[in-house]
């Protein structure tokens, strides 16, 4: 059992680093982490990971990584929900 264990924790640990890393801004302004997404983005980013686009019905989201954030001066974008 400890061998099925041990990919699950790598594989949290990998996650939680692109978190910390890129947001997903709607056409509302709303920012959310991969961790945070609704289930509509959350399956096109597993679908499409590198896509700097995503639509859903709520409406489309881009993909901003912490240099693309701080490219435009805004170091103070976060997640709405966990503040990352």
């Amino acid at each position: 059992m400890e061998a099925i264990n041990a990919p699950k924790e790598t594989t949290v640990n990998i996650v939680i680093d692109q978190i910390t890393d890129t947001l997903y801004l709607d056409d509302n302004g709303r920012a959310t982490c991969a961790e945070h997404a609704g289930h509509e983005l959350a399956a096109s980013l597993s679908a499409h990971p590198d896509a700097q686009f995503h639509q859903t019905t709520l409406g489309t989201w881009e993909r901003f990584t912490s240099d693309d954030i701080r490219a435009f001066g805004a170091d103070d974008i976060y997640c709405d929900r966990c503040q990352h």
